[in-house]
């Protein structure tokens, strides 16, 4: 997610708290006996989702990094096929002879041209 996507989504969930906020002042009014408790007017999930959305931005902005990933935060988008999913590219060695898997590395680059090494096999 870009520095401007989340600005989005973060304005976007602050502008329907407000909404929230003034709709339920319309309809119970200030000092009313059906007035919300401070303590319960905070939707809970709401806030969580703003404070995760404005963490993610910050660490964006101090990586220096153009996009981050709210669903695995080690993972990276990667193109695969015709879509970008949230992905690690494994890489794996085999002896032919013997049929077994010999190195198995991981790492979020998304190619991996450079990691090839050449067999004198």
């Amino acid at each position: 997610m870009t520095r401007g996507e989340l600005k989005r989504r973060i304005k976007k969930l602050l502008e329907t708290a407000k909404k929230v906020d003034e709709e339920e002042r319309e309809l119970f009014g200030t000092g009313s006996p059906f007035t919300i408790p401070e303590e319960c007017a905070d939707d809970p999930d709401l806030m969580k989702k703003i404070e995760k959305l404005v963490s993610a931005y910050n660490r964006l902005v101090e990586s220096g990094e153009r996009r981050i990933n709210l669903t695995d935060e080690d993972a990276n988008l990667m193109i695969c096929k015709k879509s970008c999913l949230a992905a690690y590219n494994v890489q794996t060695a085999v002896d032919d002879r013997a049929n077994l898997i010999v190195a198995v590395d991981l790492t979020t680059e998304e190619t991996d041209y450079h990691q090839l090494i050449r067999s004198n096999g």
